[in-house]
């Protein structure tokens, strides 16, 4: 009986651990079926990033991207090198950066007779955005070999970080597994409205 509530215990744990959320699933303007999945922070020297994995498809073709956003400048000149578990390093150029502002937690000083108090609250934050494409086979090699470093370039400055473990190679491993599930569904839109009432 212990050893199947273990095992049980250890099932629910894996699930939990391993699975990769789809955050999105929109058909866009031009008809392309757009699902996005997982989300992943990393400091990557005094920068955090957030990676997920993302595709868009139609009847035609796949195309996967990693989505990578921060605080920190992403712009039209951000590239990333990868460095795979077999050492062989790939280049990834940017195809797409965007820029928008979202809302930031904050804390102002109070100044009173008692002291300092702080008020909390939020104020407007730039947040970047950058898409890298993957194709096919590199998608394949890093779910493979997995990530050992990562380096990303913007302005002449690079934000790096070396895993011992492949932590982002299962990370989008898990993701591309759980958008080809979410590609095998119909699409809410694609519903008659009718359909189930």
């Amino acid at each position: 009986m212990k050893k199947i509530i273990l095992l049980l215990i250890a099932a629910i744990y894996a699930s939990v651990a391993f699975s990769q959320k789809v955050y999105f699933d929109r058909i866009e303007s031009d008809g392309d079926r757009h699902i996005g999945a997982g989300k992943q922070e990393e400091k990557l020297n005094d920068a955090k990033y957030e990676f997920s994995l993302t595709v868009f498809a139609n009847d035609n073709r796949k195309s996967y991207c990693l989505l990578v956003s921060s605080l920190y400048t992403i712009d039209n000149n951000c590239e990333i090198l990868i460095r795979l578990g077999n050492d062989e390093v790939r280049y990834l150029p940017i195809n797409n950066a965007t820029h928008s502002q979202i809302d930031w937690p904050s804390a102002q000083p109070i100044y009173g007779s008692n002291g300092i108090s702080w008020a909390y609250g939020t104020q407007k934050a730039d947040y970047y955005v950058g898409l890298f494409s993957l194709d096919e086979h590199l998608l394949n090699e890093i779910e493979t070999h997995g990530i050992k470093k990562l380096r990303i370039k913007f302005y002449g400055k690079y934000f790096e970080k070396t895993w011992k473990k492949d932590k982002l190679g299962k990370f989008i491993k898990k993701c591309h597994i759980n958008i080809e599930k979410q590609l095998l569904q119909p699409h809410a839109s694609s519903r008659s409205f009718f359909e189930d009432f």
